[in-house]
């Protein structure tokens, strides 16, 4: 080590942002309450996304809970968007339903399911792309994503 290696002092700064809303607060860029907005209208968003999947594959609140070994209360919150998912039970979920993180925090159809991909656009045509495939009908699609999730 350098001569005085030790004595050097290093600035310290605690007010570091962790993420961008607090980084947009600190230069003046967002106000507490757009901050606060802005976080709960994504986490509104993730929870909606969950519902979506959790619905097209027909499952209700009380068995995806189960399958994640957590109370369908909780479940209950994340999809209402009241409280950020546990990122290993979402993993798990992400696993089981065949969803990419990508979808569930920003809405990226990249990386689905193909079937799981159609009947999210189908059911929700916000999700439609501009020029859509011709495949099949959404009765099959629906028993191919099922099938698929069954374990």
């Amino acid at each position: 080590m350098p001569a005085g290696y030790d004595d050097m002092a290093y600035p310290v700064n605690d007010a570091l942002p962790l993420d961008g809303l607090e980084c947009g607060r600190q230069f003046g860029r967002m106000t507490d309450a757009e901050s606060r907005t802005s976080a709960e209208e994504y986490q509104k968003k993730v929870g909606l996304r969950l519902r979506w999947v959790r619905a097209v594959a027909g499952h209700s609140q009380e068995k995806v809970a189960g399958l994640l070994g957590m109370d369908q209360s909780t479940w209950s919150k994340w999809e209402k968007g009241e409280r950020m998912p546990d990122p290993y039970k979402l993993l798990v979920f992400c696993a089981r339903y065949r969803v990419s993180m990508g979808y569930i925090f920003q809405g990226s159809l990249v990386e689905l399911h193909p079937g799981l991909r159609d009947l999210l656009q189908e059911a929700h045509p916000e999700l439609r792309q501009a020029t859509k495939d011709t495949g099949p009908d959404m009765d099959t699609l629906r028993d191919m994503y099922r099938a698929a999730i069954r374990h």
